[in-house]
């Protein structure tokens, strides 16, 4: 019938399911408008193929999508699921993993029951994305697999509005938990263990931009240009870089 359409093809190999005219996510696609007396012609560019990965590798990126009560679930709010268990499964969705350094795309899973997971991952910094038709993601997370963290859970809820992380289960510290800051929640300031004095400090958004850069002096960082919002902050020592999360009031 006439009216108008997001149009998606989804090849059988390693290529990702791509929407017109070039892109894997519901909110990029170009929509199209179609008329009972015209004929459209389209090309669709698709996108790279993934590159085959390594079972040597033993990274791991999994969680659960989770339906929510409008409006979308704020820092600390409880998730409250829609219905009655079995839950109505969420179809046409998918999860995508891009390498931060070089935009990538590394991995592709389809949520099956709620839950997705991709495995065999190469450490690495890596953004997590989420395509559901009809739900635009309103927050991005990034994730770093090492060594010492090689098995990270995500969780994302969905409302009426959209698709957000679910703070309270779903991003755990992507380093070593020797470094914490408190107060956590902060509104000012956070303090930072004597250890680390004079070493830098940033502040980066869920999407990998960095908001605050700054030294430790006398053992504490001042936050209070933040806008509210969940944080990632990285203390850069000589050694090695550590990651914690910080929930800003």
């Amino acid at each position: 019938p006439e009216g108008t359409y997001v149009l998606r093809t989804q090849p059988k190999d390693l290529y990702p399911g791509t929407y017109f005219p070039s892109g894997f996510l519901w909110e990029n696609a170009q929509p199209l408008t179609f008329t009972t007396d015209s004929a459209v012609s389209v090309e669709i560019e698709h996108l790279s193929a993934l590159q085959a990965l390594s079972s040597q590798d033993a990274g791991v990126v999994s969680g659960t999508l989770l339906e929510v009560d409008a409006p979308t679930a704020k820092t600390n709010t409880p998730v409250v699921l829609r219905g009655a268990a079995p839950y109505t499964p969420f179809e046409h969705v998918h999860l995508y993993l891009k390498q931060v350094d070089n935009q990538a795309l590394i991995a592709v899973s389809a949520v099956n029951a709620g839950t997705y997971r991709m495995e065999h991952l190469p450490a690495g910094q890596y953004q997590v994305l989420v395509d559901m038709p009809g739900k635009p993601m309103l927050e991005t997370a990034l994730v770093q697999l090492t060594e010492a963290n090689k098995d990270i859970q995500l969780n994302f809820t969905v409302a009426i509005d959209g698709i957000r992380i679910a703070y309270n289960s779903g991003i755990k510290n992507l380093h070593s938990t020797e470094f914490t800051v408190y107060p956590n929640p902060a509104i000012d300031f956070v303090q930072v263990d004597a250890r680390w004095e004079g070493c830098r400090l940033d502040a980066c958004d869920l999407s990998g931009r960095c908001l605050l850069s700054s030294s430790v002096n006398n053992n504490r960082v001042d936050v209070g240009k933040l806008a509210p919002g969940l944080y990632l902050l990285r203390l850069h020592t000589s050694e090695q870089t550590y990651t914690t999360r910080l929930i800003k009031y």
